[in-house]
This record gives C-alpha cells, sequence and structure tokens, in this order.
C-alpha cells in the first residue's frame, strides 16, 4: 500500500501527478511489480485535516472541486473527479487502491468517494 497522499500541506497534499510519482517510483526506482503496488488515497483534507464528509457539510458542492476554504484557509484534498482519475490510472498501471479512512466518506452515495471508485472498476 502506497501512501500517495500526506505530501505535504496545501495542494502538495494529494495532487493526481503525486500519485503517478509515487506509483512510478515503487514500479520503476524500487523494481515492485505493477501489480503489487497499491495506489492510497485520501478521504480527508489538509491543513484543515477535515473529513471529506466534514467538508461536504461546510460546501455542498465539495464533490466536485479539490479545494475548499475553511476556516479561511484553503483545505486540499480529492473531490470525485480527482478520485476517479486516480482510480483509472490505479486500474490501467498499478494493482488496485486503499483509501485512508473509509469513515471519513460521506454517507450521501451521490457525492461518495467510494462509491467513485466503484463507478470506475
Amino acid at each position: 500500500n502506497v501512501m500517495a497522499y500526506d505530501g505535504g500541506d496545501g495542494e502538495r497534499h494529494s495532487q493526481y501527478q503525486f500519485a503517478v510519482d509515487c506509483g512510478t517510483y515503487w514500479k520503476e526506482t524500487r523494481g515492485l511489480p505493477a501489480h503489487k503496488v497499491v495506489l492510497g488515497v485520501p478521504f480527508y483534507a489538509r491543513p484543515s485535516w477535515k473529513s471529506y464528509a466534514q467538508l461536504l457539510e461546510i460546501d455542498s458542492s465539495a464533490d466536485q472541486k479539490d479545494i475548499v476554504t475553511v476556516n479561511g484557509v484553503q483545505a486540499y484534498y480529492n473531490g470525485v473527479h480527482t478520485i476517479q482519475r486516480k482510480t483509472q490510472y490505479a486500474k490501467e498501471h498499478l494493482g488496485g487502491m486503499m483509501v485512508w479512512e473509509v469513515t471519513q466518506d460521506t454517507a450521501d452515495r451521490s457525492k461518495s468517494l467510494l462509491s467513485a471508485i466503484g463507478k470506475m472498476l
């Protein structure tokens, strides 16, 4: 399981390119077979540490973006589109996906990150 998040606060937290760079590092630099690389994605934001569900409470359209302002500070996370892009990448180039941490998702299936992953499989 590759922790392809917490790359830093702000926009460095969990960008799509960071996921690709992590996958590439473990496959090409470390020699791990692609099928053994499991891409980790976060269900929370940095630097606020708010869960994805809490972000939706703050901004009901948070599912459609990757940045929400929390108490005057921009909080970066993965919205539905980015999660779907990462899922497609993992499906085509890696061995799968894992999430940290599933209870931080929303119960609203139309905005759920876990549901977004499931739709791509």
